[in-house]
């Protein structure tokens, strides 16, 4: 009789019926799809044939991810269950979102499409858009397909949200606390801020983000030049990966990166190049896409929405005008100008000079940053990696004009990373995430749920706990070992 529960627990530690069990349940999510599920209500299927490619494509997404959690090992069965099951519901509520159709997918995303659509691949050749030729490449094969453009650009960025899931479970559980990885793992799939960025408003960020998690996870693996390949594959999708540079200094310093694993960074981004040149792109305007992406727009604000120091000047935008009252009250002693017009105070022409100023300013306190960290690199150890993280994630889109609502992706993940590694810092990420989502308001809903300047002051607040912690961490180890050397390995502090 004792043999029939240890033969249980066998099959249950076993990989066997994980796999039976994915199979099911995504035979169980097709039947409800057929049945009249999410799938069924969206409207932009131009025959039902393309109904069921579609529905097919989600069910092997599906299928992926639950394999994908299948094969983890030293998961127990009721984590693996609840993981399955959190993934499924994390797909349904993407569904129900992807007949929205956002200002940028209406505006640029449809236009470039058809571009491909109408011209083919050859197309890549010219200068279409202002993002970087891997994305143009996934646009030019979703334009070769029947099936509605919006869903497939959709459906790109959901998967690269569960990709997300699964590299932030998998380095927290190598790296930080096994424990911690389940609830990472549904967090991401749960925050609002990813999956309004994915289903709702056909952004692409998770793929960029995805991939700058994997640089970080290659790192502590010991493996530098995968991770410096993933780093510039990252730098493909988004010039936002700038962010995460300061951590390649970092990565230098602890002799984790050489500086001839830049020859990996350059050679993985041409190589992204080749498609292009090959169909007749010059590589100078290959080279020059993020030069013209960075220089050539966006000259009427100095943040656009992004929860940043620059929501405390006034900008030339109607949306904020109500928030800079005093704006009237200085400069029109007589109250004869209308106070929801804002470019009688900041002219396009202030504004550019504005930008460059800001610009220049932001430069000179990143570098000093940096230079204050590296006099003090004897006393930086290695272990401080996720503080180091989560500081250059935030740290330097806070403090960077023209920045974006959404620039703030990559700090919602690494932040928390920062929280998963530092329990009682768990407020952290709350802060930072929050502050994202009410950045994502203004453009989505045309509403203010909290104003900006509350959003940002929360950012701010987020950055000096981690700021803190790292100049803590500094001065014991200085104050300990006055002439020690810099720690080379990541050791195990004490959790706080």
């Amino acid at each position: 009789m004792n043999s029939i529960p240890s033969r249980a627990s066998r099959i249950l530690q076993g990989r066997a019926w994980r796999f039976a069990f994915a199979a099911a349940l995504t035979a169980l999510y097709l039947l409800a799809c057929m049945a009249g599920g999410p799938i069924a209500s969206l409207t932009r299927f131009a025959c039902e044939g393309d109904r069921a490619a579609f529905t097919r494509l989600t069910g092997a997404l599906l299928l992926a991810v639950l394999l994908a959690l299948a094969l983890r090992r030293r998961m127990t069965p009721a984590a693996f269950l609840v993981a399955c099951l959190g993934a499924v519901a994390a797909l349904l509520l993407r569904l129900h979102m992807f007949d929205q159709v956002s200002a940028d997918y209406a505006s640029f995303l449809e236009r470039w499409v058809d571009t491909f659509r109408e011209g083919g691949f050859g197309m890549i050749r010219e200068e279409i858009g202002d993002y970087n030729l891997p994305y143009l490449y996934i646009l030019a094969l979703i334009a070769r397909s029947p099936i509605s453009d919006l869903y497939l650009i959709k459906l790109v960025s959901v998967a690269f949200d569960f990709a997300l899931a699964l590299m932030m479970m998998e380095t927290v559980h190598r790296f930080i606390d096994e424990r911690a990885s389940l609830p990472v793992f549904l967090a991401v799939l749960a925050l609002p801020t990813v999956w309004w960025n994915s289903a709702y408003w056909a952004q692409c960020d998770a793929l960029y983000v995805f991939f700058v998690v994997a640089c970080l996870y290659a790192l502590l693996a010991g493996r530098p030049v995968i991770s410096a390949s993933l780093l510039s594959l990252a730098f493909c999708f988004k010039l936002q990966t700038i962010f995460f540079f300061p951590m390649v200094l970092f990565g230098l310093l602890h002799k984790k990166y050489r500086w001839r694993h830049a020859l990996a960074f350059a050679g993985t981004y041409l190589l992204t190049l080749v498609p292009a040149l090959l169909a007749g792109r010059s590589l100078l305007s290959a080279l020059t896409i993020y030069l013209n992406q960075s220089l050539g727009q966006y000259s009427d604000r100095l943040t656009y929405n992004a929860a940043s120091i620059y929501q405390f000047f006034p900008q030339v935008e109607l949306a904020n005008a109500p928030q800079w009252p005093w704006v009237s009250a200085l400069f029109d002693e007589h109250q004869t100008m209308d106070v929801s017009l804002t470019r009688w105070y900041f002219t396009l022409d202030t504004m550019w000079w504005l930008q460059n100023a800001t610009l220049i300013a932001a430069a000179v306190i990143v570098l000093a940053a940096l230079f204050f960290l590296w006099k003090r690199r004897r006393f930086l150890g290695f272990d401080q990696v996720w503080r180091m993280a989560a500081f250059s994630a935030l740290f330097v889109p806070l403090v960077l004009p023209k920045m974006h609502d959404r620039y703030f992706y990559m700090a919602d993940m690494l932040c928390l990373l920062y929280g998963a590694r530092y329990p009682r810092r768990a407020f952290v990420p709350m802060l930072v995430i929050g502050a994202s989502f009410a950045s994502y308001m203004p453009f989505l809903t045309r509403a203010r749920g909290v104003p900006m300047i509350v959003a940002s002051m929360m950012n701010i607040a987020a950055l000096a706990f981690i700021a803190r912690d790292i100049l803590t961490e500094l001065r014991a180890r200085q104050a300990a070992c006055p002439d020690a050397p810099c720690a080379q390995e990541a050791s195990a502090p004490e959790r706080v």
